[in-house]
């Protein structure tokens, strides 16, 4: 993945980063439909990936945000 495509994922919202992993998921069933075995493989394992990243974004904004109600401000760059 560029640092563009990155970008973007970091942008998008919740239902947004839904719809993309949805998608990926969806073409992987229609390539296995059609017999495209390897090349569903790299789809649903790339929304595989895609989807642990949100799940780690999400861990880290959340310690963020309990290090900033726990009273100490927290440079985002450093959490």
């Amino acid at each position: 993945m560029d640092e563009d495509f990155l970008k973007e994922l970091l942008e998008m919202t919740a239902i947004e980063r839904a719809d993309l992993i949805e998608e990926l998921t969806r073409k992987a069933f229609v390539l296995m439909e059609a017999g495209e075995i390897p090349e569903a493989k790299q789809h649903l394992e790339r929304a595989s990936r895609i989807a642990a990243a949100f799940e780690r974004l999400n861990q880290e904004v959340e310690i963020i945000r309990e290090k900033r109600s726990a009273g100490g401000r927290v440079d985002e760059t450093q959490a």
